[in-house]
């Protein structure tokens, strides 16, 4: 099972709002990205434990293609986050922390 696309669907994701002190506008902390990215993140990061660590501990033998597999998938996610994740628009530090 897949979760809904941010861009079709951010109401599913809900969303938070923050106020500035010297500001009365609210401003949307865009949630719904930053959830489907770390969702997907750690189902990567799972598939690869699974790879490695899975069956009772043992961890199998990483084959260079394997692991070029792997770089493929997180190359991939980083360069497919939305523009409101990219490193020139982040500013939170949830934002931060998956950069």
């Amino acid at each position: 099972m897949t979760l809904p696309d941010p861009e079709k669907n951010p109401a599913w994701y809900g969303e938070f709002w923050i106020k500035y002190p010297l500001n009365q506008m609210l401003y949307p902390v865009d949630y719904c990205y930053l959830f489907k990215a770390n969702s997907d993140f750690c189902v990567i990061l799972n598939r690869v434990s699974l790879k490695f660590f899975g069956e009772g501990g043992n961890s199998a033998q990483s084959s260079r293609k394997t692991v070029a597999g792997f770089v493929g998938d997180l190359t991939a996610w980083y360069f497919s986050l939305p523009d409101p994740l990219t490193p020139k628009r982040i500013v939170f530090p949830s934002q931060i922390k998956l950069q």
